[in-house]
């Protein structure tokens, strides 16, 4: 599957592959802020991801979580669905730090990734059949 990039504010990057979430992937994960009170959220996790969760894993922020709720913290933008980097934290909620996680540069970047595919991949959109029609119609 294809990797994204998620962008931290010190200039690494994390790599994540897209996975197809389950049910039985979802938890809960704490997004904080040096301005604002933390917000805890429900996300899903690939398989991978769930097997350190259950073990009550440590480590740094090599793992990713889709949110499946739309935060406060960024709104009025609706983040439902946005990928963001988590870091486990024992037997408490993993958590990102969004003062550390660089959103602006995560999503330009990816939007225009996910533009590209979606242009073109044939399997996504038929660009002929597109531009066929618009033929059909004149245009």
């Amino acid at each position: 599957m294809e990797k994204k990039k998620l962008y931290m504010k010190d200039g690494t990057t994390i790599e994540v592959k897209d996975f197809v979430p389950t049910s039985a992937q979802l938890i809960k994960v704490r997004l904080h802020r040096s301005d604002t009170n933390a917000e805890g959220l429900w996300a899903v996790i690939d398989e991978d991801t769930f097997k350190v969760y259950e073990k009550n894993g440590y480590s740094g922020y090599e793992y990713s979580a889709s949110l499946r709720n739309a935060p406060l913290a960024f709104y009025p933008m609706n983040a439902w669905g946005l990928v963001i980097p988590i870091k486990m934290m024992g037997s408490n909620r993993p958590e990102c730090d969004l003062d550390k996680f660089d959103i602006d540069k995560t999503i330009k970047n990816n939007i225009v990734d996910g533009l590209s595919d979606l242009f073109y991949n044939k399997n996504e959109i038929d660009l002929d059949a597109t531009n066929e029609a618009r033929d059909d119609k004149g245009e």
